[in-house]
């Protein structure tokens, strides 16, 4: 006999106990996410308990005997990715107040170590990666424009010329703004929320080392890599200490594309050569793997950035080995006209 156009249902849910939103556990960090963790640790983990600090490498850890790690989670989060509607998870976490940017920190890990098992467990107080975030944007529950569901983290609202690397997200459907109440500006929040940029500005830099290091895996068309590669240089900010392992991870196990000569290739960043300027005589620029980037742009950043070299940093020698002389009426014709040419341009200089 209730009537639900007259009664706050909602209210009286929520008074017998019924949650709101989807409720938090706190949990052992799953395996899956457990290398989120270890990207975060620095080389050397302080833990600390009572005043007192022990030390070990980041290489030692052994998870369970000497590092362990709690995090909240919420409640059937991976049954919620799998089944739920695209835009309802969208307007879920628009409305969610724990995954308002200003909210500090709602789903924060707790990590303890040791140096070896004959030590008691202590805290660890840097910076951890929100676990409950790293889920949603690396699952894939995102409807786009493709007809196919992504990760959010592989997604972007606006990627314009960089289109081929990134999905694009689809509207919300008719409907869903009666069905979850979700209007324009609640859609492009939740997006925001799900850790979907506007464009290639508002990648972080761990993100974008992470997307240059995934690039000759994904295959895509030398155009759209040149563009990329100029997009990262114009970025006006660029932290690469913001993300150290990261960058280490690219420098070494990553390729940038270079042209050797008319061949397109992919290297490794130290074997990589940047012509930042455009003097360099072309018959000796065939031999080098340079890599597709304007010239005469801040070396500094090139080497941030993509760990590459400018040219204008290495000593080289030019000398020349062998001389093709040409044959035929035309180079006949040229010698003599240099021939004849040869007063003016020494009474020129």
């Amino acid at each position: 006999g209730i009537d639900p156009g007259a009664t706050n249902l909602a209210a009286f849910f929520e008074w017998i106990g019924v949650n709101r939103w989807p409720r938090t556990v706190s949990l052992e960090v799953p395996e899956d996410l457990r290398p989120a963790i270890l990207r975060a640790l620095p080389d050397q983990v302080n833990v600390q308990d009572d005043g007192s600090v022990k030390t070990f490498a980041k290489g030692e850890i052994s998870w369970g005997y000497n590092l362990k790690c709690d995090t909240p989670m919420i409640a059937g989060l991976d049954s919620i990715l799998a089944v739920a509607q695209s835009d309802a998870i969208v307007a879920w976490l628009a409305l969610d107040p724990r995954f308002d940017p200003l909210n500090p920190h709602p789903f924060e890990p707790r990590l303890l170590g040791r140096k070896d098992g004959k030590e008691n467990f202590r805290h660890y107080a840097g910076p951890l990666p929100d676990l409950v975030r790293e889920r949603i944007a690396t699952t894939a529950w995102l409807a786009c424009r493709d007809g196919g569901h992504h990760w959010p983290r592989d997604a972007m609202v606006q990627p314009g010329r960089l289109a081929e690397l990134f999905s694009v997200p689809r509207p919300a459907a008719v409907g869903s703004e009666e069905a979850f109440g979700l209007t324009q500006a609640l859609w492009r929040r939740g997006l925001e929320n799900a850790q979907v940029p506007q464009g290639l500005a508002e990648l972080p830099e761990a993100r974008i080392f992470s997307l240059l290091t995934e690039l000759p895996g994904r295959d895509p068309g030398e155009e759209t890599v040149r563009r990329l590669y100029q997009q990262i240089l114009e970025l006006e900010r660029f932290e690469a200490g913001s993300a150290p392992s990261q960058r280490a991870d690219f420098l070494v196990k990553g390729r940038i594309q270079v042209h050797r000569g008319h061949v397109r290739d992919w290297v490794r960043p130290s074997e990589a050569l940047y012509a930042d300027q455009a003097g360099f005589p072309l018959a000796a620029r065939e031999f080098l793997s340079l890599v597709d980037l304007p010239p005469r742009r801040n070396t500094g950043n090139v080497m941030e950035r993509f760990g590459v070299t400018a040219l204008s940093h290495q000593k080289y020698r030019l000398e020349v080995t062998t001389l093709k002389k040409d044959v035929g009426p035309a180079a006949a014709l040229l010698r003599t006209d240099l021939a004849a040419a040869r007063p003016y341009i020494r009474a020129l200089r």
